[in-house]
């Protein structure tokens, strides 16, 4: 299958709306057994998306960290993990 790219366009640009919108995709993509990797601009972005997504819903569970789960997380100064087949930048 050829690569696909979506793009979401939000009425609100504030980086809190947008973190918001990446973890519902994100939890949407994992839901259906996607592996994700999350390109953020920089560590603090990275530590921003990683503590939301513990919080932004009380009723889900999304497991993610730095370098091997469902879920990565990472930034320009990370190594890229070994596979992922939806990219969040």
């Amino acid at each position: 299958m050829p690569p696909r790219t979506d793009f979401y366009l939000l009425k609100q640009a504030d980086e809190h709306t947008q973190l918001l919108t990446a973890c519902r995709i994100i939890e949407k993509a994992y839901l259906q057994s996607h592996k994700i990797y999350i390109y953020c601009e920089d560590e603090k972005q990275a530590i921003l998306i990683d503590k939301l997504l513990w919080d932004f819903k009380d009723v889900s569970f999304i497991p993610h960290n730095t370098s091997d789960a469902p879920v990565v997380i990472g930034h320009p100064a990370s190594p890229l993990p070994d596979f992922s087949d939806i990219l969040v930048n």
